[in-house]
């Protein structure tokens, strides 16, 4: 299970809309350019190669050079239609308005989140402030290293519908909804989980009206601080929790540290 992705400036599909009509283009002239190879060469096995060769082999030959070129035109074709469904979609991204999640309601989020980590850890007040730089600092590098390893643009802090993600990802007909968890312990409480299937469920919904025929999944960052033995337990649970899931569902899994040490530590 994964996948990866900052955000660009432009409006997401505008530059991919010019490199997908080129990449659709030479597809074409690809194709022309095969069917003319192909004729050219069964002439001239024909007008050339027919006097030193059976009529069978000239035969089967001509029939080899003829198989090959249906099925590389219909690779071809195939690939540019593709590309065509993809160019489709970055067209139509232009026009939709992407919206991003208020300060208000990305504040009352990561207060929430970090008071249900500072509850399980039994902290005070005012050691809260350092979680929730903790935190913070734990989905910016989550995400870092899905745009590193994604190399494709992504929004961060994206609403669809009713639904708030930590970032969006699109891939053509695909739209990669993310979402971070910051585990402290080897369990993910239910009713976070259902909220985020929730969430999934609506987005889903607000495609199908703007975005119609596109595909959604859900990737969920797990980030964990945990011992290797309460890691290894919750990998071998936490992939019953998303059974019966409204959207495909991929885990992605960090170590925190590990994430700091990649992009942070000297």
């Amino acid at each position: 299970m994964a996948t990866e992705f900052e955000t660009a400036d432009t409006a997401p599909g505008s530059s991919e809309s010019d490199s997908v009509r080129l990449s659709a283009r030479n597809y074409f002239f690809l194709v022309a350019a095969l069917i003319a190879l192909v004729c050219l060469s069964v002439a001239l096995v024909l007008a050339y190669g027919s006097e030193g060769m059976t009529a069978g082999q000239v035969w089967f030959l001509s029939g080899f050079l003829v198989l090959f070129s249906v099925f590389s035109v219909s690779i071809v074709g195939w690939m540019a239609i593709r590309q065509a469904r993809h160019l489709a979609f970055a067209e139509r991204d232009g026009a939709i308005d992407w919206r991003t999640t208020s300060p208000e309601k990305q504040k009352r989020r990561l207060n929430l989140e970090v008071r249900e980590l500072g509850a399980i850890l039994k902290l005070n007040e005012s050691q809260l402030a350092d979680l929730r730089a903790a935190y913070i600092v734990a989905e910016d590098l989550a995400l870092r290293r899905v745009q590193n390893e994604s190399r494709i643009p992504l929004m961060r802090k994206v609403t669809l519908g009713a639904a708030d993600f930590d970032a969006v990802l699109i891939e053509g007909d695909l739209v990669i909804c993310v979402s971070m968890i910051f585990l402290v312990r080897p369990s993910i409480p239910q009713e976070k989980i259902n909220r985020l299937l929730r969430e999934a469920a609506i987005a889903r919904n607000a495609l199908e009206e703007f975005r119609e025929g596109s595909r959604i999944r859900l990737l969920l960052l797990l980030v964990t601080q945990l011992d290797q033995k309460d890691e290894a337990r919750l990998r071998s649970t936490v992939a019953d929790l998303f059974k019966a899931t409204p959207v495909n569902v991929d885990i992605r899994w960090m170590d925190f540290q590990k994430l700091q040490g990649l992009y942070s530590d000297e």
